[in-house]
């Protein structure tokens, strides 16, 4: 028999078939399931990029909202509490108007204190990543995920690295994602050597934990685009404006508010004045 396991043909004429070797049923698993896990690491790397990036994008547009909107709104809730405190000079016996007013003091104080952690002068950038830190960063999330430990001490290594990796992405760091990919894979644990039933059970284990994290992203995500500054963010990629736009707009319209409010404050500081 040549190699291979073909059939040699002798010079008489006779047959003879070599033995090809199979693959037991064992190793038709274990293959069947690497390559099962190699669809699904390939996946999970995808959505944790979506994730990541979803998440530094929301921060940005959060950032950028209340630096447009969070002195409009803490202005014209401060005015709306001094129309409510008008109200209850006017009439002191009201309970309903000592309840508008507690609430609107209330609202005006937390409005302010919210715009002061972004002052108006300090607009961020967006975050954009080029697609060059986009496939690095897959690449981290396809060999470091946490979800593919095999044991507590692999998985405390790789959920210490992911944070890392994370925090690079944002930050916009290929250096250091090339470094934590590069000791990951230069360390002890990233090679496990044994038997076929223990790589078979390794592998079913870590199938169900990439699931079970590609459960979870859907839901993180979900939850993400569900917040006030998800809608925001979608109703831009939606409708092909830019955050900035839609921010320009709404601006307008609270400044109309603010200017109303103020109309309504002097009406009844003069109403006030001709008792």
């Amino acid at each position: 028999m040549a190699p291979g396991g073909r059939v040699l043909i002798s010079g008489d004429g006779n047959v003879f078939k070599g033995l090809v070797k199979r693959k037991s049923p064992e190793e038709q698993e274990l293959e069947d399931k690497q390559h099962q896990l190699a669809e699904l690491e390939e996946e999970l790397s995808q959505r944790e990029l979506d994730l990541a990036t979803l998440t530094a994008e929301l921060q940005s547009c959060e950032q950028l909202y209340m630096t447009v909107m969070g002195w409009r709104y803490a202005e014209l809730d401060a005015i709306r509490a001094q129309i409510a405190k008008q109200r209850l000079e006017s009439n002191p016996t009201s309970s309903q108007a000592r309840t508008e007013y507690t609430r609107a003091k209330e609202q005006a104080r937390a409005s302010a204190e919210s715009a002061g952690e972004h002052p108006r002068e300090a607009a961020p950038e967006r975050f954009t990543p080029p697609e060059e830190l986009r496939k690095l960063y897959r690449e981290v999330a396809k060999h470091v995920h946490p979800d593919l430990a095999v044991d507590d001490e692999d998985r405390a290594i790789r959920t210490r690295l992911m944070a890392q990796a994370n925090e690079a992405y944002e930050q916009g760091d290929a250096d250091r994602l090339r470094a934590i990919l590069e000791q990951y894979e230069a360390s002890p644990e990233a090679v496990r050597g044994e038997t076929i039933g223990d790589k078979l059970i390794r592998l079913i284990r870590k199938i169900a934990r990439v699931r079970q994290r590609l459960e979870a992203i859907s839901e993180e995500i979900a939850a993400l685009e569900a917040t006030p500054i998800g809608q925001l963010y979608a109703r831009a990629r939606e409708s092909g404006e830019s955050v900035e736009w839609l921010l320009e707009r709404l601006a307008k319209h609270v400044d109309e508010e603010i200017a109303g409010a103020l109309e309504e404050w002097a009406q009844l500081v003069r109403k006030r004045g001709w008792r």
